[in-house]
């Protein structure tokens, strides 16, 4: 747990306790990734050993375990404006077969939400306009 200086300590007290933490520890996640990537442009040669730990970590993401658990907290949900909404797989509604345009397509008529693993969908996003329908991506 990181500890905080206290309204009662000195200023210079303050920055020796923050400068007992360590740097990397403090930073947000777009900050690390920052650092990251300015480490491995000055060092070029760590890339492949950065993208074999990358994958490693990955490989122990199980992405449809993470959509499963972020279904059940949602039918957990209690409230009465959730009533209106159901979840659906695409098999169940035969389209999974389909291209990702058309389940985006479908997903958009449906004033549905497209929770994925899938990147496709970031780019369906990113190339369209339109204002639906949202999606979660993993």
């Amino acid at each position: 747990m990181k500890r905080r200086p206290s309204a009662g300590l000195s200023r210079s007290k303050a920055r020796g306790i923050r400068a007992q933490q360590r740097g990397l520890d403090l930073l947000t996640s777009d900050e690390a990734r920052a650092v990251l990537h300015e480490l491995l442009s000055v060092y070029p040669a760590l890339v492949p050993a950065a993208e074999q730990i990358a994958n490693a970590m990955l490989a122990t993401v199980s992405f449809s375990a993470v959509a499963d658990q972020v279904v059940e907290v949602i039918q957990g949900l209690d409230l009465d404006d959730l009533d209106r909404f159901t979840t659906l797989h695409v098999r169940a509604i035969e389209l999974h077969r389909l291209d990702d345009a058309a389940i985006f397509d479908y997903a958009a008529a449906e004033d549905r939400i497209v929770i994925s693993a899938d990147t496709d969908f970031g780019t369906l996003i990113a190339t369209r306009w339109d204002q639906n329908p949202s999606v979660i991506q993993f």
